[in-house]
């Protein structure tokens, strides 16, 4: 389902007919499988920042007292980790609220997330919404533009240092902070009469 009808608005979403695959799920199956918890969701997200912050820990030591055979394993396993920590993993569900029952508890670790993995969450919240609603139509979706490619120095930087993966990330930070909603998607979701949506992003 990449291409869209030819006559179809861009930007209008509610205009878009598509036939969705439904997944035949009953109601009282997903409602178990939908239930948020707050201990669940303590326990798996403490854990991960605990684990996280002591990798993180351990490669510093070790790299202060030079233990370098130390510093590589544990400085891994920190980036393994922290990898898994942004839009691929906790943000990206925090942000959809399917992970604590009370509410400000989704918020404030998803603050911490967002924080540690320079996610603009307000913009991802925005973005993911459209997303959802006209996912890989060609022109409607640019948050996943398909077909993707995968060269040999996508593979490298995945399990090195990714420049291009970091100023995904920094470069737009920058942007919003001064009110620079200026790429086609920006504008498609978050238009200029969306002020309050606007001021969130570049706070």
């Amino acid at each position: 389902m990449s291409n869209a009808p030819e006559n179809i608005g861009i930007g209008t979403p509610g205009e878009i007919n598509v036939d969705w695959y439904r997944t035949p799920i009953g109601r009282d199956l997903m409602r178990t499988l939908m239930q948020r918890s707050d201990l669940q969701g303590l326990r798996q997200c403490l854990l991960q920042l605990s684990l996280t912050a002591a990798t993180g820990t351990a490669a510093y030591y070790a790299f202060y007292h030079s233990h370098w055979a130390v510093f590589v394993l544990a400085f891994y396993v920190h980036g393994t980790l922290s990898g898994f920590m942004g839009l691929g993993g906790p943000a990206h569900e925090l942000c959809h609220r399917t992970v604590f029952k009370t509410r400000a508890l989704n918020e404030f670790f998803l603050a911490i997330y967002s924080f540690y993995t320079w996610t603009n969450y307000p913009h991802f919240r925005a973005s993911h919404g459209r997303h959802h609603q006209v996912t890989v139509y060609s022109g409607h979706d640019e948050e996943v533009v398909l077909p993707m490619t995968m060269r040999l120095r996508d593979w490298l930087f995945s399990f090195t240092i990714n420049p291009v993966g970091v100023s995904f990330f920094v470069f737009p930070a920058f942007r919003y902070s001064l009110g620079m909603f200026n790429t086609s998607w920006d504008r498609k979701i978050l238009p200029e009469s969306n002020v309050t949506a606007r001021r969130r992003v570049k706070a």
